[in-house]
């Protein structure tokens, strides 16, 4: 809740998505190394002391971490828009068009990969019957797909506008929640890999897609109280819809005789069907300044102008 209104006052307009992909490339990076730490570490030893070490040094690095933010100058404006009484912020939320529409459509994007990755993974360690360690390899591919998604959102986020980015990646999980719906008896390490790394790109995308558009609309003195009311908001349907009707779909499906890979392939058969209406809750949203969905999509086909992009961009900065 508090990193939405500290990125607005750290960027301006013109490099604020190239800055939101940079810092979320930086933390995926950093991911991956620890996730390449944790998995070698797991490899030789699983005891419980091993996985109590790593928390404790993860709580060591979170304590830095604060001395570090607390370090960050920013201005009084957070001050002021966190003294705005809770009611009055959520009706001032509500009244306006674009803050309304950006309330449901951040729950539909965060419900769309919270109903497709963890369920991904539950698919590789109880559909496949796969070690521990072979689930971390496949975070890891998750988070190199953040990675790319991040670099090439960096380019282009600041040209195209986050609207554009946001319906795209919403509407790429389809192609692993596809994959999965039809995934062979046979574990397929490849196939596998593939949909993990196309749902990180897409997971990646939806967070700066989400970031971009809020703090493209939300004017400064409304950023604390909105983005409070916002993340609850969407963190609850987000919740709601894995735990509740994600686990609740799973159980039911396993209470009616479906079991394995067939409870699965069925599960993100249904699950294709709720990704569609986050997909048209998502392009509900307000345009922005933006490029036509076409021409981002042409722009993804043509590597060329993708360069020329990254080229400018050097220039400007």
């Amino acid at each position: 809740m508090a990193t939405s209104p500290l990125e607005g006052e750290v960027t301006t307009p013109e490099n604020r998505g190239a800055f939101l992909a940079g810092n979320h490339l930086r933390v995926t990076t950093t991911q991956i190394i620890a996730m390449l730490v944790i998995i070698l570490i797991t490899r030789y030893t699983a005891e419980i002391w091993v996985y109590q070490m790593l928390i404790a040094i993860a709580c060591l690095i979170g304590l830095y971490a604060s001395t570090v933010l607390a370090r960050i100058p920013e201005s009084r404006m957070p001050q002021v828009s966190a003294r705005i009484p809770l009611g009055q912020s959520f009706r001032r939320l509500w009244a306006q068009k674009q803050a309304r529409g950006l309330l449901f459509a951040w729950s539909g994007g965060l419900v769309s990969f919270m109903m497709v990755i963890p369920f991904m993974m539950i698919s590789v360690k109880n559909g496949y019957g796969t070690q521990d360690s072979t689930v971390l390899l496949f975070s890891l591919i998750l988070l190199i797909g953040g990675v790319f998604s991040s670099v090439i959102n960096g380019m282009i986020a600041d040209q195209v506008g986050p609207r554009p980015i946001l319906l795209l990646s919403t509407a790429g999980l389809l192609l692993p929640a596809g994959m999965w719906a039809v995934a062979p008896e046979i574990f397929s390490p490849l196939l596998v890999g593939v949909a993990f790394f196309i749902a990180g790109y897409c997971k990646f995308g939806i967070i700066v897609g989400l970031n971009h558009y809020f703090l493209s609309s939300i004017g400064d003195t409304d950023r604390v109280g909105s983005a409070l009311f916002i993340r609850v908001f969407s963190g609850v349907a987000a919740g709601l819809s894995g735990t509740v009707i994600g686990g609740g779909l799973l159980s039911w499906l396993e209470f009616s005789g479906f079991s394995g890979m067939d409870g699965y392939r069925l599960y993100f058969r249904i699950i294709i069907g709720v990704l569609v209406v986050m997909i048209f809750l998502v392009r509900s949203l307000e345009k922005l300044n933006e490029w036509p969905l076409t021409n981002v999509i042409s722009l993804f086909m043509a590597p060329r102008d993708l360069y020329a992009i990254h080229v400018l961009n050097r220039l400007r900065n």
